[in-house]
């Protein structure tokens, strides 16, 4: 199963990345530590990162809506804003 995953953009500040992850039941926005990616990742390192593992991240925002934590390292995953889609 292909997932789709829009990169938002880099929050600096947070040291994180802005991710539209589009699950079965609706878009959740959430935040990816860079880090995940290896210290201090180029932008291409970052997305090649996010490409890779996109259905682990997708599987990470999905526990976060039902309200799991995910395992790690997508522990560190977060929500942005009110969850709309729970199912």
């Amino acid at each position: 199963m292909s997932v789709r995953i829009d990169v938002m953009g880099r929050d600096a500040a947070a040291e994180a990345y802005r991710l539209t992850v589009h699950l079965p039941h609706g878009p959740a926005d959430v935040m990816l530590p860079e880090r995940l990616a290896g210290r201090a990742p180029s932008h291409q390192t970052a997305y090649e990162f996010i490409a890779e593992r996109a259905s682990a991240i997708a599987a990470a925002a999905q526990a976060r809506l039902w309200g799991r934590t995910p395992p790690a390292p997508y522990d560190t995953l977060t929500l942005i804003g009110e969850p709309t889609h729970a199912d």
